[in-house]
C-alpha cells in the first residue's frame, strides 16, 4: 500500500505523529511523498470541515481511501459531530483521543450506530521514552508551558500565577518577550533540550481550553513533572490520577488556583507512575493498532 502521510502543518504535536506513523508501520506500507501517489491519504484535521470534505470527496473520485486522525471538534467552526459525520462515513479509519463516540450520543439520543462503528480508533498521542526521561532531581521552575503565544493555552495565567507564587516559570516555543521577572522562554530547541526543561519543572501545562490530549502532558509526565489539566472528562481518560485537576473557570481562578498549587508541595511523579504512562502513551503500540485497523 502506498501511503501519503505529510501535512504542511507545523505543530509539533502532529509532526510528531507523522513520524510516529512513518517509524512503526509495517513492511507493506510505502510512504510516497505526494497524495497523487498514494492509494491511501492520511488527513489530519484540526478544522476547516468544507475543506476536509472536499479534499475527501476528490480523493474518493480519483479511487483513493483516506484516513482521518481527528484533532480537534469542540474548538473548529463546526462542533458538532454531525458536521463531521459525512467526512467519517467513508474513512477507512478515524483516530482521535477525543471521546467522538460519547459526543454523538449526547447529541442524537438513543442513536448508538457511531459508537460501534468499526472505523473509530479511540486512542491517545504516544511519547518517545528514550527522549522523555528524568534528567534532573533539581526542580528550578514551577511549571513549563508550550505554546505559540502569551494568551493561548494559559500561558499567560501560568506565568503570572508563578510570579503571585515567587516562583519561576519556563516557556517552550516562543519568544515571550519581556513579560516580567522569572519567566523564560525558548525557542527552536532540541527535544533533548525540551525533555531537560520539562527534568527541571514541578508542573507542565496541559490548559488548553474547550478539548485536547495536550502531548506536553504526557512527555512532561514521563519527565518527573505533574501535569496541570482542566478537570474535563476528555483529559480525565487519559491521565487518570497522574494529573492534578482545576475547573475550567475565568482567568483570575485559573491564576488564583495555580498559585496555591505552585505554594504547596507538589505529588513527584513516581516510578510506578512514569511506567504505567509509558506504556499508555507507547507509540509503537499506538501506531500498530492504527496501521493493523487501517490494512
Amino acid at each position: 500500500m502506498k501511503v501519503y502521510v505529510d501535512t504542511n502543518d507545523n505543530s509539533r504535536a502532529i509532526q510528531r505523529v507523522v513520524q510516529a506513523l512513518k517509524a512503526h508501520a509495517p513492511k507493506k506500507v510505502q510512504f510516497v511523498g505526494y497524495p497523487q501517489l498514494a492509494d491511501l491519504v492520511v488527513l489530519h484535521v484540526i478544522g476547516r470541515r468544507d475543506r476536509m470534505m472536499r479534499q475527501a470527496e476528490q480523493l474518493k473520485a480519483d479511487g483513493k481511501s483516506y484516513a482521518v486522525i481527528q484533532y480537534a471538534l469542540r474548538s473548529t467552526k463546526t462542533p458538532k459531530t454531525a458536521d463531521w459525520q459525512p467526512l467519517w462515513k467513508d474513512a477507512q479509519i478515524i483516530w482521535s483521543y477525543l471521546p467522538i463516540h460519547k459526543w454523538w450520543l449526547s447529541e442524537f439520543e438513543g442513536v448508538g450506530r457511531f459508537e460501534q462503528a468499526s472505523n473509530l480508533y479511540h486512542a491517545p498521542l504516544g511519547v518517545d521514552a528514550k527522549v522523555f526521561k528524568p534528567k534532573t532531581v533539581t526542580k528550578f521552575f514551577a511549571i513549563a508551558t508550550v505554546g505559540t503565544d502569551w494568551l493561548t493555552q494559559s500561558v499567560r495565567e501560568c506565568a503570572l500565577a508563578a510570579q503571585v507564587a515567587n516562583r519561576k516559570a519556563v516557556h517552550i516555543g516562543s519568544d515571550l518577550g519581556n513579560r516580567g521577572p522569572g519567566i523564560a522562554s525558548y525557542t527552536g530547541i532540541s527535544d533533548e533540550a525540551v525533555a531537560q526543561l520539562y527534568s527541571d519543572s514541578d508542573f507542565v501545562s496541559g490548559l488548553r481550553r474547550i478539548e485536547g490530549f495536550e502531548l506536553p502532558a504526557a512527555e512532561g509526565l514521563l519527565c518527573g513533572a505533574r501535569p496541570i489539566l482542566f478537570d474535563q472528562p476528555h483529559y480525565r481518560d487519559w491521565y487518570g490520577d497522574w494529573a492534578e485537576y482545576i475547573p475550567e473557570g475565568p482567568r483570575e481562578q485559573v491564576i488564583d488556583l495555580l498559585g496555591a498549587l505552585f505554594k504547596s508541595q507538589p505529588r513527584k511523579v513516581t516510578p510506578k507512575e512514569r511506567a504505567a504512562a509509558k506504556e499508555k502513551f507507547d507509540w509503537k503500540k499506538i501506531i500498530s493498532e492504527f496501521w493493523k485497523r487501517v490494512l
